[in-house]
C-alpha cells in the first residue's frame, strides 16, 4: 500500500507541474496577443493622426501610409527587406527628444 500511496503523489505532482506549465504558457500567449493588438491599434491611430495633421496643414500628398504589420520568417528574408515609407521612433514619439539616451 505505501508504494501505491507514493505512485499516486508522484502521479498528482506530475499532474500539479503539468498544469502550472500549461497555465504559464497560456498566460503568455494571452499576454502577447494582448500588446500585440495593442500596438497595432497603436499605429493605426498614429496613422490616421498624420493624415489629419497633414488634412489641416493643407499638406496633403499621395503617399503610402505605413501600416503596421508584423513578418514572421527568417533573419535573411527580414534583412532583404525594403521599407518604402520609414517606420515611426518610438520612443521619440512617446518620449519627445532623447538626446540623454544617445550619449
Amino acid at each position: 500500500h505505501h508504494s501505491q500511496f507514493l505512485h499516486a503523489m508522484d502521479l498528482a505532482a506530475t499532474l500539479l507541474r503539468t498544469a502550472v506549465a500549461s497555465a504559464r504558457g497560456a498566460y503568455r500567449t494571452a499576454r502577447w496577443r494582448f500588446l500585440l493588438t495593442v500596438y497595432n491599434v497603436k499605429e493605426a491611430l498614429l496613422a490616421q493622426y498624420d493624415a489629419g495633421r497633414e488634412i489641416l496643414k493643407c499638406k496633403w500628398r499621395k503617399k503610402p501610409r505605413p501600416i503596421a504589420c508584423f513578418h514572421f520568417g527568417s533573419l535573411d528574408a527580414a534583412t532583404s527587406r525594403k521599407h518604402e515609407v520609414p517606420a515611426y521612433d518610438m520612443t521619440m514619439l512617446q518620449h519627445g527628444n532623447c538626446s540623454n539616451f544617445d550619449d
